[in-house]
């Protein structure tokens, strides 16, 4: 016996679709590993603490959450569902879609929108992306989510499960998914 009950139920998976990953953009977070006893593994995390745990709190996080951490240039990002976001770091050029958005403060991305990073201008070399809820399924190694791409640990992980997302039906679409389907209730004061 099946049932059609469920069919009668939208489904919007909460994801960010990476449409440009820029020259590098990796999952930081503000949880240093396991004290370094010689073992070769690096503390890693926030390479700009003040603007990471900024943009963390512009969207409500606490201060150490992880995060998009992009070097040099930002990412494209494309989002599934709409989402509270803020941008701290190195000055930058940012858009939703054709609408330009402030630095250093907190933004609505609509579903379906796409968030455009440019590159660093004058001074700095990092951008940081913070989306309320944060990346919860960037799986922890040592204590923390934080990418070590030369030993491919942390939330460079994330890309191996990749194949799993809806989104990931596309051969350019690189995912990441969203804690919850993010709404605009938390900003309704602002």
């Amino acid at each position: 016996m099946t049932t059609k009950f469920l069919d009668t139920f939208p489904y919007t998976p909460a994801c960010i679709e990476v449409v440009d990953g820029g020259i590098s953009t990796t999952v930081q977070d503000g949880r240093p590993r396991l004290p370094s006893g010689g073992d070769g593994i690096p503390r890693s995390g926030f390479a700009d603490p003040l603007a990471a745990k900024t943009a963390n709190l512009l969207v409500g996080n606490s201060p150490e959450v992880e995060l998009l951490e992009a070097t040099v240039g930002g990412p494209s990002l494309k989002f599934s569902t709409t989402a509270v976001v803020a941008v701290t770091g190195a000055e930058a050029d940012i858009f939703v879609d054709e609408d330009k958005k402030p630095m250093w403060s907190r933004f609505v991305v609509p579903a379906g929108a796409t968030l455009e990073i440019g590159a660093c201008e004058r001074s700095g070399q990092r951008i940081y992306i913070a989306v309320q809820g944060g990346f919860p399924d960037v799986p922890l190694f040592a204590c923390s989510k934080s990418t070590f791409t030369a030993a491919k640990f942390g939330g460079v992980q994330v890309r191996l499960a990749l194949h799993l997302s809806p989104l990931a039906e596309r051969p350019s679409a690189r995912v990441f998914r969203a804690r919850r389907e993010l709404t605009l209730q938390r900003t309704a004061g602002s």
